[in-house]
């Protein structure tokens, strides 16, 4: 009797231990998400007038909109117009910022204060960022109890904060904006092949489906990446996908069936 009190109590010594460890190594990976992520808003405010080239491309796509200046006919323009609608956000939020700054306010004005207009585009990210990070918390931490142990979770979200420090100069850039609305939809979707995506609320899904078809509009090439993964899905679902009447039905299938 005193052997088998003993063997439980070893037990529960080496079950209190085990957990005690998880919670430490979970405490110091979210310690070092948060901080990753706080160093990578840092370097981009304190660079927030080296604007991208390409960023730049479609601020005067932009600017000249705001001119009632037509795209494709007034000024040559490739890329879509939803990125240049996010530009026009930019710029909008750059003139309350020169306001602030004792700059003035015109239109002009504010395209050509590089300063103001870099450090919008930064703002603007950083929220779109925050936002993105928080929404992936909201899905690992609150709604996906069984899918990941607390270290792995953090080790997902310090990875998405690692992924925006390595973004670098191209911090606001197409790419990065894409991979900032389509990551939640890539978990939730990975959640859902899993049989974990039944505790997330509809709403939940519509946002980060909505979320990801902005990101995919905004490049032909994220449109493509979209449907690759998509393909993809189908593949592993139903195996090789061989002549256009399949793929087609099999496309309708998943389309009718999708929770988002």
């Amino acid at each position: 009797m005193t052997n088998k009190s003993d063997a439980t109590a070893n037990s529960m010594s080496e079950s209190g231990c085990q957990s005690d460890a998880t919670s430490r190594r979970s405490k110091w990976l979210a310690v070092l998400a948060v901080a990753v992520l706080v160093l990578t808003m840092a370097l981009r405010l304190t660079h927030a007038a080296e604007i991208p080239a390409g960023v730049a491309y479609e601020m005067e796509a932009a600017y000249r909109m705001q001119c009632s200046q037509c795209p494709y006919t007034d000024f040559y323009f490739d890329q879509f117009m939803p990125v240049v609608v996010w530009r026009m956000l930019t710029l909008a939020l750059a003139a309350p910022l020169a306001l602030l700054g004792g700059a003035s306010p015109a239109a002009a004005d504010v395209f050509y204060n590089f300063k103001i207009v870099g450090l919008a585009s930064v703002l603007l990210t950083a929220a779109l960022t925050l936002f993105s990070f928080a929404l992936l918390y909201v899905i690992l931490f609150r709604f996906t109890h069984a899918a990941f142990s607390r270290p792995v979770k953090w080790l997902i979200m310090g990875s998405f904060a690692l992924a925006n420090l390595a973004v670098g100069f191209e911090f606001g850039e197409q790419q990065h904006l894409f991979v900032l609305l389509f990551v939640p939809y890539l978990l939730v979707r990975y959640l859902e092949s899993s049989n974990f995506a039944a505790i997330i609320p509809r709403r939940l899904q519509v946002l980060v489906g909505l979320m990801a078809a902005l990101g995919a509009s905004f490049n032909i090439f994220c449109l493509f990446l979209v449907f690759d993964l998509w393909y993809f899905s189908l593949f592993l679902q139903y195996g090789a996908v061989h002549g256009p009447q399949e793929r087609c039905s099999q496309a309708l299938h998943q389309l009718l069936h999708a929770p988002h």
